[in-house]
């Protein structure tokens, strides 16, 4: 049976309707700049946040190792309590009875001679030591370790930095691409409905053949495949671009910039130039450098352990009873003591040997890390500057290859106008000309894809 709506049933849709019910929220549009997606990418960059970090963590180590140029001031209170023994004698001592001299009124008497016996110590004691022998052999060497740490540490800052910054600049061009492809896509399957709805209309007037008709449908539902594929790719690339730049709104983004594939940044393109600058600039050769002399500087360091340890140090003593008082007093004394240590170990000179080959072999091999990375360097930039060069030029002969396309559907049309050509050769300018504008599409991007390439290589962001 046909169900219809009651009264009370349409009053409940309309008010559902009145106050939107389901419907979504429009979307505004969002333009979005290369440079406003690297700087929001690199802000919110997770890698650089580690490694910030790590230089923070560097920081507190340069602390930590000029802290330790102080003289160690040390405090310690205590209390004990004995166990009972019998009080020493040291023999008797014959004396005077009563005060005055001996006689038959005051006679000698032999008394024991005993030290008291005291069963609770309580005290204070403060010490500073200062490790003469280390501001010569090896406090410099670890205050200069930790900054050569701290130098590292602050590279991989920067080369994240520049990652993050890169990485942004390439995903905003990628899916920059995929917008402007969907773009001609469109025009496309708008040419090829088109060509579908004459097909049909020239067979059905008996003047068409029906193998014209299964081409042109065949060439709207590649047509329309291309673009269901592009709008596909667009919002997986504005998913990854919200996720890079921790975007938590649903805007619509739209290109906001002009891409004619011409590049403002000027950026040198000699092979020469961009490798010297390379060198100059590129954090990761920065970082191996630093990481290759504070091991150098630790090597030095732990040779520390192969010089004898003088120390200077100074007590002071507050107790009940203080030891230096024979005999012992039931009450508090104050006394100090300064004097110096010098102390030497074989086995310390042993450990320092080879703390200080470990040190250096860790150099050499950081050493041959950083020629291995020059090397690479190297080919990246050479890669980079062909790849800037063929860019410009496959620009400038998709520029050319579209106005070509274009003037030549104009003059088909005009032929045909005239009854010099037919409409298939005008369906094929129509075609050629999409398949031009497809691939200067692609020569904009690629060209600018080349620029952050080159970029990215020289160690710089613009």
């Amino acid at each position: 049976m046909k169900r219809t709506l009651s009264t009370l049933d349409a009053f409940c849709l309309g008010v559902l309707l009145a106050a939107g019910y389901g419907a979504r929220p429009a979307r505004a549009d969002i333009a979005l700049t290369s440079e406003e997606v690297a700087a929001r990418t690199r802000a919110t960059s997770a890698a650089l946040a580690s490694r910030r970090a790590d230089v923070l963590a560097a920081e507190a180590a340069v602390s930590e190792a000029r802290i330790a140029l102080w003289p160690r001031l040390a405090a310690a209170g205590f209390y004990a309590r004995y166990s009972p023994i019998s009080a020493p004698t040291l023999g008797n001592v014959v004396a005077a009875q009563s005060p005055g001299p001996v006689g038959p009124d005051n006679p000698s008497v032999a008394a024991p001679l005993r030290f008291p016996v005291l069963l609770n110590s309580v005290g204070v004691q403060l010490g500073l030591t200062l490790s003469a022998s280390d501001y010569i052999f090896r406090f410099p060497h670890t205050i200069a370790a930790a900054k050569r740490t701290r130098d590292a540490a602050g590279a991989q800052g920067t080369a994240a930095e520049h990652n993050a910054w890169h990485d942004g600049r390439s995903l905003y061009y990628a899916w920059a691409r995929a917008v402007l492809d969907k773009d001609v896509a469109d025009v496309a399957v708008d040419q090829a409905r088109a060509h579908l709805d004459f097909a049909r209309s020239r067979q059905g007037a008996g003047t068409g053949l029906s193998t014209e008709v299964i081409r042109f449908e065949s060439e709207l539902a590649s047509a329309e495949l291309l673009q269901r594929k592009l709008a596909d790719l667009i919002e997986l690339l504005a998913d990854q671009l919200r996720t890079s730049m921790h975007d938590s709104r649903e805007d619509h983004y739209v290109i906001g910039e002009t891409i004619d594939g011409s590049d403002d940044e000027s950026v040198p393109i000699v092979f020469k130039d961009c490798y010297q600058s390379a060198l100059s600039h590129r954090a990761e050769l920065t970082s191996l450098s630093a990481s290759m002399e504070s091991e150098k500087e630790q090597a030095k360091a732990t040779g520390a352990l192969m010089y004898p340890h003088l120390e200077i140090y100074g007590l002071g003593l507050a107790s009940n009873p203080n030891p230096r008082y024979l005999p012992m007093e039931d009450k508090f004394h104050l006394t100090w003591e300064v004097g110096a240590r010098l102390s030497y170990s074989p086995n310390e000179l042993a450990i320092g040997l080879s703390q200080s080959r470990q040190h250096k072999a860790r150099a050499e091999g950081l050493n041959a890390q950083r020629q291995q990375m020059m090397e690479a360097i190297r080919d990246e930039v050479l890669a980079a500057v062909q790849a800037r060069q063929e860019s410009a030029l496959a620009l400038g002969a998709a520029k050319k290859g579209r106005a070509l396309a274009e003037d030549s559907l104009r003059v088909r049309r005009s032929l045909v106008a005239e009854g010099r050509a037919t409409y298939v050769d005008v369906i094929d300018a129509e075609t050629e000309l999409v398949r031009a504008r497809f691939a200067e599409v692609d020569a904009k991007i690629d060209a600018r894809l080349a620029s952050i390439r080159l970029l990215r290589s020289m160690g710089t962001v613009e």
